[in-house]
């Protein structure tokens, strides 16, 4: 355990049964659950933990990280998305559960008239519509429903795995006692409720993710009451990683994310030219003109040498309908896995060159580099957009997304826009520095003079 630092040793060491690892993107949290799974696991196929993702990215990057560390296959053990780890669990045992035969998996989509069958069948019974009594009603009015017709969707097998763990007394089931989620933040509602359930059943569980987004960030369709009361039991131990760095609560969230951005250390000096390979930066570049962007992003494809050094730009927008927008100007993919209705469904991810795409996805995307353009008040944040903080956690989620470098794109002040108030809250000069406009046309460098 020598490459973990003593906080993340006392993770792995901890004995509380529920232990929850709070922190921002890049502070080690995947990493702390793959050292324990493994710890709990020893090799595939014995049963003993469980380790819930919040996508099949996720899913992916973490059996990737297994497979380097043992050489060995994870691919059948419990490792994945609660769809994912369902549908596994329903092949062994769907008769458990009424099936009379393995389901078939359809889209929620096409599940949508049992859907709300199942809804007026809990409103007769539970008329508060807020209530978990509700919620609980309709998920097994929706399940029963598809039983009859040997089918399940990504949000019925969500609720299977909870019902295998709570109702289905299976030797192999029993013997797990470890639960392991991961970016518990970018959870939905029913996922929620699973793992509340999963968690009673445990001896021990972690739960990484960051916590102020998990309440405040309504986007994910989270129930904040919920996730409080799911984190603040009695006897939850809370792991701050944030603490890596030095950093404290009382200096601001946006200095704890440029502190996760840079791993190990505090920017303190000047970053070296942006073709540095192993140069950490964040550059404001100014554009002449808001329609240059286009030009400065794909210039940016040339100096950073995307193609030769295999590294990922990512392009963040505030929106799936920007992305999409922005990608079809540029002529290069996009990447909005939010809209797969499969959920276990893993999507091509691009390796090197420039991808769009929103503060959602951009952290599974694990850039090299992140463009934010349009840094300017009125887009970050959003005008129309009532509460600032949503947006204000979208910026920091993409600023903290990148693993080399962070672009932001500000057009000139002659444009009559002003530059966006996120770049200047906790921003000092030794954490951004302001680069020299760039030239288009000319090859110059995107480091600052």
């Amino acid at each position: 355990m020598a490459e973990f630092t003593l906080q993340q040793k006392a993770v792995l060491a901890s004995t509380a049964r529920g232990n929850l690892l709070n922190a921002v993107s890049k502070t080690g949290k995947t990493t702390l659950l793959c050292r324990k799974y493994l710890n709990q696991q020893e090799r595939p196929g014995a049963n003993k933990a469980i380790f819930i993702t919040a996508n099949a990215l996720a899913t992916q990057r973490v059996l990737e990280h297994l497979q380097r560390i043992t050489a060995l296959s994870w691919e059948e053990d419990l490792i994945g998305t609660f769809a994912e780890i369902g549908c596994k669990l329903l092949k062994r045992y769907h008769r458990e559960l009424s099936y009379s035969q393995a389901p078939q998996v359809v889209s929620d989509l096409a599940a949508s008239a049992d859907r709300e069958a199942a809804r007026k069948t809990a409103l007769q019974l539970h008329p508060d519509t807020a209530s978990a009594a509700f919620h609980e009603q309709w998920n097994q009015a929706f399940v029963h429903l598809l039983r009859r017709k040997n089918l399940a969707t990504p949000r019925s097998l969500t609720i299977e795995t909870a019902n295998l763990f709570a109702k289905v007394v299976q030797p192999e089931l029993t013997s797990i006692r470890l639960l392991l989620a991961d970016n518990v933040h970018d959870f939905g509602w029913e996922e929620m409720l699973a793992l509340s359930v999963l968690q009673q059943r445990m001896e021990q569980s972690f739960l990484a993710g960051n916590s102020n987004l998990a309440i405040y960030d309504r986007r994910q369709d989270l129930d904040p009451e919920h996730w409080l009361t799911l984190i603040s039991q009695d006897g939850v131990k809370t792991h701050p990683l944030t603490q890596l760095f030095g950093i404290g609560n009382a200096q601001g969230l946006f200095l704890q994310q440029l502190a996760a951005f840079n791993s190990k250390r505090v920017y303190e000096s000047s970053f070296a030219c942006a073709g540095d390979p192993n140069g950490q930066m964040l550059v404001e570049v100014t554009v002449p003109k808001r329609s240059q962007m286009l030009e400065v992003i794909l210039d940016m494809e040339t100096q950073l040498q995307l193609g030769i050094r295999q590294r990922l730009l990512a392009v963040v927008l505030r929106n799936p309908d920007d992305a999409r927008d922005m990608s079809g100007q540029l002529k290069r993919p996009h990447f909005l896995q939010r809209e797969k209705h499969r959920l276990w469904y893993r999507p091509a991810v691009p390796a090197k060159g420039i991808v769009c795409t929103t503060p959602c996805e951009a952290p599974y995307l694990n850039p090299d580099y992140v463009v934010l353009p349009n840094c300017f008040n009125g887009y970050w944040p959003y005008q129309r957009e009532r509460n600032a903080e949503n947006c204000r956690r979208a910026f920091l989620r993409s600023v903290s997304s990148a693993k080399t470098g962070v672009f932001f794109l500000i057009p000139d002040p002659s444009n009559a826009l002003l530059p966006s108030p996120f770049l200047a809250e906790g921003c000092t000069p030794k954490l951004a520095t302001k680069a020299v406009a760039l030239k288009l046309g000319e090859k110059t460098s995107l480091a600052s003079k």
